[in-house]
């Protein structure tokens, strides 16, 4: 049946009949210029939605404690030290739940957290 209809398609394309195809909204909505504008709108909302959220940014100090530790630790910078020619920021952590929290010092040298001891006029 296929080999019936297409060369009967074929001839009246060679003699300039133009064949009609029995549109439907769809094939209308995915021909048209809306549809560009609604997907370069959602590609703009999109990006604009990827660069607010931050993705590619750095852990922060408390995420990164949090993980070293293994619980919930709030973070903030008290002070600054200078071991062997490298500055490094020292941040005061609260670590753990309400019952349970302790708090620590830590600093992060070459990329890496690594707990203080020994400054106690942190409040450490």
């Amino acid at each position: 049946m296929a080999r019936t209809i297409v060369p009967a398609l074929l001839d009246d394309v060679a003699d300039g009949v133009p064949v009609e195809h029995g549109e439907t909204g769809w094939s209308r909505f995915l021909a048209s210029w809306q549809l560009g504008v609604i997907l370069a709108l959602a590609c703009l909302l999109g990006l604009i939605a990827i660069f607010i959220a931050h993705p590619f940014a750095s852990a922060s100090v408390s995420e990164r404690v949090s993980a070293l530790v293994g619980r919930p630790a709030s973070c903030m910078a008290v002070g600054a030290a200078q071991v062997a020619s490298e500055h490094s920021t020292i941040y005061r952590c609260t670590v753990g739940l309400e019952r349970t929290r302790v708090a620590q010092c830590f600093t992060i040298r070459d990329g890496e957290v690594r707990q203080l001891g020994g400054t106690r006029r942190l409040g450490c």
